[in-house]
């Protein structure tokens, strides 16, 4: 059986679906809350270690 069968969306779609609902989640909570106040910290002055960078948050959202 396939997907298109059964009526199941494939797995990105869940996973993006899931990324924009807590996205929302994220933007209708007040600034003051712990999870908004983490998009203003300045990570600038950090390494990072050796090997492929990971996405931020922004970066995932925009491509979503």
């Amino acid at each position: 059986m396939t997907r298109d069968e059964v009526g199941v969306a494939p797995m990105e779609d869940n996973m993006r679906t899931t990324t924009l609902r807590w996205f929302g989640y994220v933007n209708r909570r007040s600034v003051d809350a712990l999870v908004r106040r983490s998009e203003t910290i300045d990570f600038s002055e950090y390494r990072r270690g050796r090997g492929w960078p990971k996405k931020s948050c922004d970066e995932v959202i925009k491509h979503d």
